[in-house]
């Protein structure tokens, strides 16, 4: 255990990589790097050292949320310590229940260059809960997010619609931060003040985040028979002046009591950046899906 901003974290240093999370709330991942590297994700300075109270705090970093976006169930305060269970190459970090009866957990597990982010949420109430899990990585500021885009088919094959975009209302599509490839979708982080968010249906379950002449890139599913949040998205993207988020989301489920529902991701940095050329990006990122 290490005194890192006013908490006590656990620091996990792999092979590969170093992960830090903090074990007085939670649960969250605040650190992700390379060994010796800067840290991907941004923790909010602001929440540094808090803990307690009935407060909604984000505290930035890595976070497990509740979808579709609600303010009573999705905003419930995660300032109580987590329990932590460690194993051999992963560790366990679990909620108290919260004011709506969800228990919340995030286990990790590294292995040969890559650390598997495994999300839990249990039903605790004595209701059934309709809800999505919803990963949320808050990333550090001055890069740009990659999705691929669906494949193409030609006309007069392609008669049925396969891209989903879906836009928030304060979103435009002629943001400057958009860049609407032929092959892929990118979201720059900005100073712009205005906050933007899209979301789609990446079925081929990557996304992308360059910085510091690296990438993050995190591996998720993409289950085409099942309903997902906000319009059908798995996977969404926001950004404002001082960070950006890359989110994925789990299809919609029914939780009876006692039930639970896990949403799993991949994730991996490169100590590269994909190229500029859409057809060439588009082949980096699908590349990275066998990893």
């Amino acid at each position: 255990m290490i005194d890192w901003n006013g908490w006590q974290c656990l620091e996990i240093e792999t092979a590969e990589y170093r992960l830090i999370c903090p074990l007085e709330v939670g649960p969250r991942v605040l650190w992700f790097s390379r060994r010796g590297g800067p840290n991907h994700l941004r923790p909010n300075p602001g929440h540094f050292g808090l803990k307690g109270g009935t407060d909604y705090r984000s505290y930035g970093g890595h976070r497990l949320w509740i979808g579709p976006e609600d303010p009573k169930t999705t905003y419930t305060p995660e300032n109580e310590p987590v329990r932590v269970e460690n194993g051999s190459d992963s560790v366990r970090l679990e909620s108290s229940v919260n004011s709506i009866g969800i228990k919340k957990e995030i286990e990790l597990q590294w292995t040969d260059g890559l650390v598997t982010v495994r999300h839990r949420v249990e039903n605790c109430s004595d209701k059934p809960i309709e809800l999505a899990a919803w990963a949320v990585t808050v990333m550090a500021p001055g890069g740009q997010c990659i999705i691929p885009g669906e494949p193409s088919v030609p006309h007069p094959e392609g008669l049925l619609p396969n891209r989903r975009i879906i836009l928030w209302p304060y979103s435009e599509m002629s943001d400057p931060r958009f860049t609407w490839g032929s092959r892929t979708v990118r979201l720059s982080q900005t100073d712009a003040e205005s906050p933007v968010k899209f979301g789609s249906f990446v079925s081929r379950g990557v996304a992308a985040y360059t910085n510091f002449g690296e990438t993050f890139v995190k591996l998720f599913e993409a289950d085409l028979a099942s309903s997902y949040p906000d319009m059908g998205c798995n996977f969404e993207a926001f950004t404002r002046h001082d960070m950006l988020e890359v989110e994925t989301l789990g299809p919609l489920r029914t939780l009876t009591p006692g039930k639970s529902l896990e949403h799993v991701e991949k994730w991996m940095i490169f100590p590269e950046v994909p190229p500029i050329d859409d057809v060439k990006c588009e082949d980096w990122l699908l590349s990275k899906r066998t990893c």
